[in-house]
């Protein structure tokens, strides 16, 4: 493996952009200036993934070069930018990168364990969904403790979401190790580069992980953003080629070639790809075009459509009445929260009546007293309905989290019930209540 590629991947997921490594700038040589553009130029050549791209790109920062256009820069940075710039004109190669000062570097060894794998999120959400976000791909020293560790914990779950809206990249085998947590049996062909040199391709496999992989048959949900880019790309497109789960989201950045670090001296150094990505099921890669989402959405908005998804398809499959109450209650409390404010409360008088669950359990009566509501179960003190806004009520003397929103529900006024871990709709039945004042 070629480890200073790998570590350049890395640090850039990490550490972003170039110039946040540029030192104060200083006057340019000419003599410099031209020796710097030629380096660049002739690197292009005879390393980019792509021979005839690289000549191309070649071509025109020689003739953007020979035309002056360089001369008027006079400082390291102007001139890194300008060839960048210069270059995708004609590649559109978001991995293709010109620094000025010191190059990027993998952070040492002791803040990368730190990072936990760049594993930033771990939850169960509601209706024991699992969510795990992770920002970037360490590489497998530094991944394989943490990505084992948070399966472990998701092992249980019904359903998973990964979270890579953030995530800009870095080592491909940990790509394949997160691959293979959600795969089983023999290992499998996940990703292949095709380096310019030597026209040699480069495998990477996922592992069988046996009792520790979260296995292929439950749903997965991959959530993706503009920003998600290089490795994180990857991933959602390897779940997509090998239809193991949804995307949902945005169409991610497009930058799929592996990059090197060159040397162009004199301070300068490039980011070059130096290969193309090819996958074993599509034979192509997602380069310029980025990875296309089953379910588009903004990004800001992926999280609660795929958990939506995700309860809506597990309760399809839910046999227990009051379990699948429960995710019909998660479902419409993830509706309400994404929806436009309600209008004008409804009026008391007709909120007040018995609500029933779906499934074998008691009812309770919502009535009005001196101009409040009151909730009123059997063998329970009756609680006040407190307006918090539009349709939504706080349940007086309760914890925080304790809410009554009515509603209209399949064609009939309805009582969502929520509580921390817990949701469930009631529905107003056409009887008079059980309890008297």
């Amino acid at each position: 493996m070629r480890k200073p590629a790998i570590q350049v991947l890395v640090s850039l997921a990490v550490c972003g952009s170039l110039a946040n490594a540029q030192p104060a700038d200083s006057p340019l040589n000419p003599a410099v200036l031209k020796a710097v553009a030629e380096s660049f130029a002739g690197k292009l050549e005879s390393d980019y993934a792509v021979a005839e791209t690289g000549q191309a790109m070649a071509q025109a920062v020689r003739a953007k070069l020979g035309s002056g256009t360089y001369n008027g820069l006079s400082s390291g940075g102007d001139l890194a930018y300008a060839l960048e710039r210069d270059a995708r004109a004609v590649s559109h190669d978001r991995h293709l990168r010109v620094g000025y000062g010191p190059p990027p570097q993998a952070p040492a060894p002791g803040l990368m364990r730190k990072q936990n794998g760049h594993i930033t999120k771990l939850e169960i959400l509601d209706g024991n969904i699992g969510y795990l976000r992770i920002d970037g791909f360490a590489p497998p020293e530094f991944a394989r403790e943490p990505m084992t560790a948070a399966f472990a914990f998701l092992r249980n779950t019904d359903a998973l979401i990964i979270d890579v809206r953030h995530n800009g990249g870095g080592d491909p085998n940990s790509v394949a190790l997160l691959m293979s947590f959600l795969s089983e049996g023999q290992p499998r062909l996940v990703n292949t580069f095709h380096h310019r040199d030597g026209d040699r391709i480069e495998e990477f496999w996922t592992t069988d992980l046996g009792g520790a992989s979260y296995g292929v048959q439950k749903p997965l949900f991959v959530l993706t953003s503009k920003g998600t880019l290089s490795g994180g790309e990857e991933f959602a497109y390897d779940i997509k080629a090998f239809k193991r789960g949804l995307v949902v989201g945005e169409a991610t950045g497009g930058a799929a070639n592996p990059t090197r670090l060159v040397d162009l001296d004199h301070g300068f150094f490039a980011l070059i790809p130096f290969g193309r990505a090819v996958n074993p099921v599509t034979q192509t890669d997602w380069e310029g075009l980025g990875v296309s989402p089953d379910l588009a959405v903004p990004a800001e908005q992926a999280l609660a459509r795929a958990h939506r998804v995700a309860l809506e398809g597990l309760k399809t499959h839910v046999l227990d009445l009051r379990e699948r109450a429960h995710l019909e209650g998660f479902a419409l409390r993830l509706e309400l929260a994404n929806a436009a404010p309600a209008g004008q409360r409804i009026a008391n008088i007709l909120l007040t009546g018995v609500y029933a669950p779906a499934f074998p359990g008691p009812s309770f009566t919502v009535e009005e007293r001196d101009g409040q509501l009151l909730l009123r179960l059997p063998g329970a003190p009756d609680t006040v309905l407190v307006p918090v806004a539009g349709h939504c009520y706080r349940l007086d003397g309760f914890p925080d989290g304790f809410f009554a929103t009515f509603l209209n529900h399949n064609g009939r006024l309805s009582l969502l019930q929520e509580q921390p871990g817990s949701a469930l709709v009631f529905t107003k039945l056409e009887t008079q209540s059980p309890m008297s004042p």
